[in-house]
């Protein structure tokens, strides 16, 4: 609701804007942004199948998902981790983490309008509008870190294939990009602010860091 509230505000501001411009290129810009139009996007061409070139959407998305799941697979063996030597403080990051209202508002507003969105499909535009009242719900970072957990939606990623070098009729040609939900990164930079003065205040980082 907040969210939605936030918008239709945004909505009526730029409604207002509207009226004061009259034939210009701000006027076309702000139309365009109001009816939600996006730029034409450009089709994937046929990939190559063995012998064969897959045509159908259906067909290009399985075999492109075939491929960059195989890209993905595990090594057959686990790495072995050196044993680092571990060195004893008093200082808990339980107690030592603290999230602040003024922090999550900054990081609210740095995001950039470009960016993707997630699998939850809440834009960019709607968290940097709605940044002073989204800042209060910075306790969620908070209880991600006391709880242990993530909520299970943010673990789950929309992958686009993206073209690297050489023939883009070739499927091995494409690396895939994981779009990760905006509140999910949100959050992540708020924990790894905090988490980084926590290393910091208990010298965890080595010579070589």
């Amino acid at each position: 609701m907040v969210l939605w509230a936030e918008y239709s505000k945004f909505k009526e501001r730029t409604r207002k804007g509207l009226q004061r411009l009259r034939n210009s290129k701000r006027w076309l810009s702000l139309n365009r942004l109001l009816l939600n139009k996006v730029p034409a996007r450009t089709n994937m061409p046929p990939l190559k199948d063995g012998d064969s070139r897959a045509r159908d959407p259906t067909l290009k998305a399985n075999l492109l998902a075939e491929t960059l799941l195989a890209k993905s697979a595990l090594p057959p063996a686990p790495v072995q981790l050196p044993d680092f030597p571990r060195r004893e403080t008093t200082l808990r990051l339980a107690e030592f983490f603290m999230v602040r209202t003024r922090t999550a508002g900054k990081i609210l507003r740095e995001l950039q309008l470009g960016t993707a969105t997630g699998i939850d499909q809440l834009p960019v535009r709607w968290f940097k509008e709605c940044a002073d009242v989204l800042a209060v719900g910075a306790m969620l970072a908070r209880k991600v870190v006391t709880d242990g957990k993530r909520p299970a939606c943010w673990k789950m990623h929309s992958v686009v294939p993206l073209h690297k070098r050489g023939s883009v009729f070739d499927k091995l040609n494409y690396r895939g990009a994981h779009l990760t939900t905006i509140l999910s990164k949100v959050v992540e930079r708020l924990v790894a602010h905090t988490v980084f003065l926590f290393l910091e205040a208990t010298s965890a980082f080595g010579h070589s860091q």
